[in-house]
């Protein structure tokens, strides 16, 4: 495993509540689940990879070096369940959810913590040029993410028949690398259709779905996993 050393700075935390439209009065509350979560985490962040032979992967290079997939399973680990399951257990919702909000955070750092690693690793001016996801095209069926974590000879990494991850905050993905200094990776939302995903990164983030701006009606899954709510009626009647 790569590790991944990931803290949430102030500049992360700040960034955060703009995001999820926290208040002044909410951040010492938000600090100390900053604080809990950086614990749960415990070192434990960090990604596999392997070189992964694609015939999608089509695009040119300008310096002549063929084109490079990595195979990838990159994770916050297990002790950023462990803190939101007890959070919920307790009804420390609002604290849950902050930990969901920042964990979405965290996560986002590990993409760019990812990038400086394969600028550093491969060399040759090499960086990522585009990411694809497993259920995202028909050339990476949701079907082969099993396979593929597999492969990477790991079992911190694991997804069920359903194909949900664990732990939750977790990814598998394929990316596409190059030298090409004119091709620059457009971000992990291209190609994505998801467009009421609410951890989705537009050009505009303020756009995207952010608690407390939920409509009264059924849950995003996410928000609906956390708070123990059922999306399948009109509302958040329904207890599991």
């Amino acid at each position: 495993m790569v590790k991944l050393e990931l803290t949430i700075s102030e500049e992360l935390l700040q960034k955060a509540a703009r995001k999820y439209h926290y208040l002044d009065e909410d951040m010492e509350e938000l600090r100390r689940v900053a604080r809990d979560l950086e614990e749960a985490m415990g070192g434990r962040s960090g990604f596999w990879c392997k070189s992964y032979e694609w015939e999608s992967a089509v695009r040119g290079d300008a310096l002549g070096i063929p084109p490079v997939c990595l195979c990838v399973a990159m994770t916050l680990g297990e002790g950023v369940d462990a803190l939101q399951e007890h959070l919920s257990e307790e009804g420390e919702l609002t604290r849950c959810y902050m930990a969901e909000a920042l964990g979405n955070e965290l996560l986002l750092e590990a993409y760019a913590s990812f990038h400086q690693w394969v600028e550093k690793s491969q060399g040759r001016g090499v960086h990522v040029a585009r990411y694809h996801f497993y259920g995202g095209e028909e050339a990476l069926p949701l079907e082969k993410m099993r396979e593929a974590l597999m492969e990477l000879g790991q079992d911190a990494v694991t997804c069920n028949d359903c194909f949900c991850l664990r732990p939750k905050k977790s990814v598998v993905f394929v990316a596409e690398l190059t030298a090409d200094p004119a091709v620059a990776c457009q971000g992990i939302c291209v190609g994505c259709d998801r467009k009421d995903c609410p951890n989705r990164v537009e050009k505009s983030e303020e756009a995207a779905i952010r608690w407390p701006d939920l409509p009264m009606g059924a849950l995003p899954y996410g928000y609906a996993r956390i708070l123990r709510w059922s999306t399948l009626d009109s509302g958040p009647l329904e207890q599991e």
